[in-house]
């Protein structure tokens, strides 16, 4: 089902950029240059958003993160979550601090991550 004003490609209704006179004055646009990064030139999947493809091997200690790691063949689950601080960072792990400990992760696990705001305060316990 399709609402009035809802056009398809191939509509060329009233208002329409192929019935309207001064749109076809106008200059077309062409497909955008490729940038130096771009995967078909051999440079990062990224694209041209300027991170990294990988932008957890970038990251340096003292920054709150969270990453999605691969657990290994047979366990119970396929992924676990690491919420912490990074407090040391090496070509191969990282190292993360969490409310429950220290926890080494290592680069190649790592399927996706992204960093996050600092830890609210905590609140006070309830007296009761």
């Amino acid at each position: 089902m399709t609402f009035p004003t809802h056009r398809t490609p191939d509509d060329h209704g009233p208002g329409s950029p192929a019935s309207d006179d001064t749109a076809a004055a106008l200059p077309t646009v062409g497909p955008p240059e490729l940038s130096a990064g771009s995967t078909e030139q051999g440079g990062s999947s990224a694209g041209q958003s300027g991170t990294p493809a990988r932008p957890w091997e970038s990251w340096e200690p003292g920054v709150r993160v969270i990453v999605r790691t691969r657990l290994p063949e047979g366990s119970s689950h396929l992924y676990t979550d690491v919420l912490g601080t990074i407090t040391d960072r090496s070509d191969e792990a990282l190292t993360i601090e969490t409310r429950t400990g220290t926890v080494e992760v290592r680069l190649a696990s790592v399927a996706t991550g992204k960093i996050v705001p600092p830890a609210p305060p905590r609140r006070r316990p309830r007296e009761g």
